[in-house]
């Protein structure tokens, strides 16, 4: 069986079941084949294969949340919406073990129903990651998902929220609008949000000096590489001697490549989607070598342990440096080396000096 007939398999399995039960035995079932497959996977292979499992699952799991509401409450959906994903799955980025980074964006065509038309839609929002958990999809850590209610609103509730942000621009509020530069559209109608990806980008391109107060987020999380070329470690715990693959590597390059793509305009979500538009203003050498980068933590992210714990998917990010051999040792390095030069780029390009 080719790969792209077995993941098919695996999405048509989850658009005919019907319930959380028969869902989460399809996940289960997946996640076991994925780790014994036969199939020679790539970075960029396995991390389709996944979303595509995940984006199926996601899909059919928030159209289900919508019927049981409808049947819950004796009424048709009141407005058009849309589901989103950020984080990762904005990114087309999923790994087996990803959480809940999501949102509820809805059209409120009558003012005065907006009352009704709220609690609908945040009955969905629990019903929705309810089910998720029930799947295995444990709820954001910081708390960006669709219960609570600053991820579950109007378009025009949205579009002034992100407004708010952009006029106080503190630190949590940029980080919010890097948030939310990476949402996608997983269900429902995509024009709702694309209008206000649109205004987004506007924003950024009116007043480019927006750019320096997300440089300093962007910039937030380091390379876990120390001075000397060596591999910063966990000191402690049960991480102790493993390296943070996900912060201290993916996370980093993934945000320089965000920021970028903001400033130019670029409003794909994936990361490279983002470097396919990024050749318009820099170098292919340059980009290929971004794009290469990318691969390599991608996959090694993709392939830290994870766990399942109170019945949902984890990992901590993190690899056992003594697990790795000295050649893979080497090239994780040379990534991280590059990662490090990215960061250096980005902000010489800004002008950026650190305070």
């Amino acid at each position: 069986m080719t790969m792209l007939n077995w993941i098919r398999n695996w999405v048509e399995q989850i658009q005919t079941a019907q319930s959380l039960v028969e869902w989460r035995t399809i996940r289960d079932r997946f996640h076991a084949k994925l780790d014994t497959s036969s199939f020679h996977l790539e970075s960029l292979e396995l991390t389709r294969c996944i979303n595509e499992f995940h984006d199926a699952m996601i899909r059919r799991i928030a159209y289900w949340s919508i019927e049981q509401v409808e049947q819950e409450l004796g009424h048709s959906t009141p407005s058009e919406y849309a589901f989103v994903l950020f984080g990762s799955g904005g990114r087309c980025e999923q790994t087996p073990w990803s959480d809940q980074d999501n949102g509820i964006i809805y059209e409120l065509v009558d003012e005065l129903k907006q009352v009704e038309v709220n609690a609908f839609f945040m009955r969905v929002a629990v019903v929705w990651s309810d089910g998720l958990c029930e799947v295995g999809y444990p709820p954001c850590v910081g708390n960006v998902i669709c219960t609570n209610e600053q991820w579950c609103r109007s378009s025009l509730g949205w579009q002034q929220m992100i407004d708010s942000w952009w006029e106080r621009c503190h630190w949590e509020d940029v980080r919010y609008l890097l948030i939310t530069a990476d949402a996608r559209v997983i269900a429902g109608n995509g024009a709702i949000w694309q209008r206000i990806r649109d205004a987004y980008l506007s924003r950024v391109q009116a007043k480019p000096e927006l750019l320096t107060a997300m440089l300093r987020n962007t910039l937030h999380h380091k390379i876990s590489l120390g001075v000397f070329g060596h591999f910063l470690t966990e000191r402690y715990g049960v991480d102790a001697g493993g390296i943070d693959l996900k912060y201290g590597g993916y996370i980093p390059i993934v945000n320089v490549i965000r920021l970028l793509a903001v400033r130019h305009g670029i409003g794909a979500s994936s990361t490279l989607e983002r470097l396919d538009g990024l050749v318009q203003f820099y170098s292919q050498e340059q980009v290929n070598a971004w794009r290469e980068t990318f691969l390599v933590m991608l996959f090694w992210r993709s392939n830290t342990p994870f766990e399942i714990e109170n019945g949902v998917y984890t990992s901590s990010g993190k690899i056992k440096v003594n697990s790795l051999s000295s050649a893979n040792q080497k090239i994780i390095k040379k990534a991280l080396r590059e990662g490090m030069q990215m960061q250096i780029f980005l902000r010489q390009s800004l002008n950026y000096k650190n305070e």
